[in-house]
């Protein structure tokens, strides 16, 4: 090993470069934190260009360590870098935090000291937060239902499952001895594609701060996004599968021969192996951060392959290796996939399953809140209440107003014959159990969506069309209208169809019942209006045939009642007080939820029509900067003291205003007014939800009410200023 020379730096023996040993300590900070930040995991690792020397995890107080062995004494620089622990999808969309370490930074002692002192910036950690993505499904080999043109799954077990997230890298011109023509790229308000013109869709909603004022839950899916989705499902069509590649990327080719092709990146996100009845959960890591870029969810693809017989003989075979093509662009936090095996390959398929994962129905969630994760089910081992979110700030949030429900058919729901279906929900019984057959009701509110389609319009080339489909409700053979229509895959002409929204079932008006906790079930019919008792209602994977919606739709209640100066009541009608430097200003509120779920409420001030305005006092439900209260009722008939009422004033008390050899100055007022007009705001906002923001003032869940005052300063002579 290396020794100090007499000038303080090294000297290395001649000969074989020894290896000196190192250990570096350190703290990680991360800047700006809050709760949830708490439950990130961090790893720290020490790099020299591509390769690693030593890594070790973070722990609850942000220390590690790091030791190792390495030549050259001391070494050349080296790379802390501190990221996210554990596995995480779309890693190349997560920043990490570095900082170079140089060889006079090292302190010698038995062995190379170094204490770092690493923060990681809230654009960098914020990324290392995950939400889960659980995608679910089942392997199949079709074959032939006997006496019938159709087919059933017959389930792969024991097979690998591998899932890979697929990210475009650019788009590079075919060469074609014919120049292509192109669109440019889509901008936001932009939806035009050669001679066809996009459904009028609302640009994103603007970025707002948070403020205590009708708090916003931006959407994660625009609607245009929901357009790719569905045109890049199931089987593309004619240039399908470059049309949706093309549209994801707001690249159109105008005429078939030409076009663009893609260049792709893959990275895998995990593997699994299916069960005896071919099915598979696989649960994904994705960054939960505004900054990655592509969009905000995995865009997914599959492999399957599966080993038949013991080694050294066994035999690998590869069932599925979808292309890109393939793309599920933007898959939501909860999917279910079905794989089918390419026809002409082997498969070891076990016929006693028969899953009929192609003929389920199964209940998805309300807007775009899943049952799986968020919307509490009957049976919950944590014993919270039935039919509310629980997901991000919705906790305990009830459902009001009217609500997007949604479900999954599977892909082989019409084959034989099913065209309708309908919703039916009812009451729960306060004891529980299932609702007597009389308290079923269909819901029946008017469904639309808007059908998308690919045609090659002659000397124009491919272009997209739509139309507006009115889905129901219908009625069948003299019934009630309470029936609706199974959106169809594919047009008359054969061409695939995409629809923007393929999973809104129905919408319900919540306003017409009663509040509490309600039960949805589905039935698909025949065209006769009987039920078909083919289809599977649920899976087997932890779906539910049923879904359990916790209704309220009952409005904060605010109210300003009395206003005191000094324990005095000033009068309501005039609203004017002459104000002693010292007296508490207080207000008697109502700012509450009858049933306890209020978001917040909030108690603010304007003087005149100037800068002066602030806070006086408020709660949301949460603590310690994050952590969402599940019941919160707010304030009923109670006092609240305006705190820094003089000091929000600049008004100090006289017996402070003359200076004394050992008292400084006071500070001067911002103003030289001793009378003031004042607007008082009280605010509360209920925590409903339609399943994708809290509703706002337009349905009387935010509410606010005002209150003006003139306030006038006594003065020392006993005259107002």
């Amino acid at each position: 090993m290396g020794k100090r020379g007499e000038n303080g730096g090294f000297v290395v023996s001649a000969g074989r470069r020894e290896a000196g040993k190192y250990t570096v300590r350190g703290h990680v900070r991360l800047e700006e934190p809050t709760p949830e930040s708490k439950e990130i995991k961090m790893i720290v690792r020490a790099r020299a260009g591509r390769r690693i020397l030593s890594s070790a995890p973070v722990d609850e107080e942000g220390k590690f360590t790091l030791a190792f062995e390495r030549e050259g004494v001391p070494p050349s620089p080296l790379e802390l870098v501190v990221g996210p622990a554990g596995p995480m999808g779309g890693l190349s969309r997560v920043k990490t935090k570095s900082i170079m370490v140089y060889p006079d930074q090292w302190k010698p002692r038995k062995s190379f000291f170094l204490d770092v002192d690493i923060i990681v910036e809230p654009p960098v950690w914020g990324c290392w937060k995950t939400r889960d993505i659980v995608v679910r499904g089942v392997a199949c080999k079709e074959l032939p239902i006997s006496g019938t043109t159709l087919t059933k799954c017959c389930p792969v077990p024991f097979a690998e499952v591998e899932v890979f997230d697929v990210d475009p890298l650019l788009y590079i011109a075919k060469a074609e001895a014919k120049a292509v023509s192109a669109v440019p790229l889509l901008k936001e308000k932009e939806y035009k594609l050669t001679t066809q013109t996009w459904p009028p869709v609302p640009p994103p909603p603007p970025e707002l701060s948070m403020s205590y004022r009708e708090p916003i839950r931006l959407k994660r899916r625009w609607l245009v996004r929901k357009t790719r989705a569905g045109l890049s499902s199931g089987n593309p069509g004619p240039a399908g599968a470059e049309l949706a590649a093309s549209v994801r990327s707001g690249l159109i080719s105008t005429q078939v021969t030409g076009g663009f092709l893609p260049l792709y990146t893959t990275q895998s996100l995990g593997k699994t192996t299916t069960d005896k009845c071919g099915e598979f959960e696989i649960t994904i890591k994705w960054p939960d951060c505004p900054w990655i870029t592509d969009d905000e969810s995995p865009d997914l693809i599959f492999k399957v392959t599966q080993t038949v017989g013991s080694p050294p003989s066994s035999v690998t075979t590869t069932l599925v290796s979808e292309g890109h093509h393939a793309t599920r662009w933007d898959v939501p936090d909860y999917a279910y996939v079905e794989l089918d095996a390419a026809p002409d390959v082997f498969v070891a398929c076990n016929t006693d399953c028969a899953p009929f994962a192609e003929r389920r129905v199964y209940f998805m969630g309300v807007g775009e809140q899943v049952i799986e994760q968020h919307i509490i089910q009957p049976g919950d081992s944590l014993g919270r209440p039935n039919g509310y979110v629980y997901n991000g700030d919705f906790k305990k949030s009830p459902f009001g107003e009217k609500i997007k429900v949604r479900a999954k058919f599977g892909t082989k729901i019409e084959e034989a014959g099913e065209r309708y279906y309908r919703v039916l929900y009812a009451p729960v019984p306060a004891s529980g159990g299932e609702p007597a057959a009389g308290d079923w009701k269909p819901i029946t509110e008017v469904l639309t969506d808007t059908c998308f389609y690919s045609k090659i319009v002659p000397g124009v080339g491919l272009v997209i069309d739509y139309k507006e489909v009115a889905l129901g409700p219908r009625s069948i053979n003299g019934s009630p209208a309470e029936y609706y229509e199974i959106r169809d895959l594919q047009d008359k002409d054969g061409h695939d169809l995409g629809w923007i929204d393929e999973n809104k079932i129905a919408i319900w008006d919540t306003t017409k019942v009663a509040d509490g906790l309600y039960v949805l079930k589905l039935e698909v019919v025949m065209p006769d209006g009987k039920m078909d008792p083919v289809v599977h209602y649920g899976d087997d994977l932890g779906k539910k045939a049923r879904m359990y919606v916790m209704v309220n739709n009952k409005k904060p209640v605010v109210e300003i009642k009395q206003v005191l100066n000094g324990g005095v009541q000033i009068d309501q009608e005039c609203g004017s007080f002459i104000h002693a430097v010292g007296d508490v200003v207080q207000f008697r509120i109502d700012a509450y939820h009858e049933d306890d779920h209020l978001l917040y409420w909030t108690m603010r001030y304007q003087i005149g029509y100037g800068a002066a305005k602030g806070i006086i006092a408020g709660a949301i439900g949460k603590e310690n900067m994050g952590y969402t209260i599940e019941d919160f009722h707010g304030k009923e008939n109670e006092l609240v003291d305006w705190t820094y009422f003089d000091k929000d004033f600049n008004w100090v008390p006289e017996s402070d205003a003359t200076p004394s050899p050992r008292t400084p100055p006071p500070p001067k007022p911002a103003h030289d007014c001793n009378t003031f007009g004042v607007s008082v705001e009280l605010a509360a906002q209920s925590k409903t939800t339609d399943g994708e923001d809290f509703l706002g003032s337009a349905y009387g869940h935010y509410i606010a009410k005002f209150a003006g005052l003139a306030v006038s300063k006594y003065v020392a002579q006993g005259t107002p200023g």
